[in-house]
């Protein structure tokens, strides 16, 4: 069972907020809640993490799996 916020931010993702940053400007979320929640649900391999780039910075993306549980979730 996924939490709201897990729910919330993987619609988020799937929607195009690619990073931690565009998750806090664009819909309002603290750093501080949506790197766990960004771990947890790329440790279940819901989103998939891009290399790291400048600055140790990662963008997201949904899997297939995570299009699914957002579904019936």
């Amino acid at each position: 069972m996924r939490t709201n916020l897990e729910l919330f931010v993987l619609a988020m993702v799937q929607q195009g907020l690619a990073t931690p940053y565009e998750l806090k400007t664009k819909a309002g979320l603290s750093l501080g809640s949506t790197v766990p929640v960004l771990a947890r649900l790329e440790r279940d391999a819901l989103v998939k993490a891009s290399k790291e780039g400048a600055r140790r910075s990662r963008t997201f993306s949904i899997t297939a799996k995570g299009v699914k549980v957002l579904t019936q979730g």
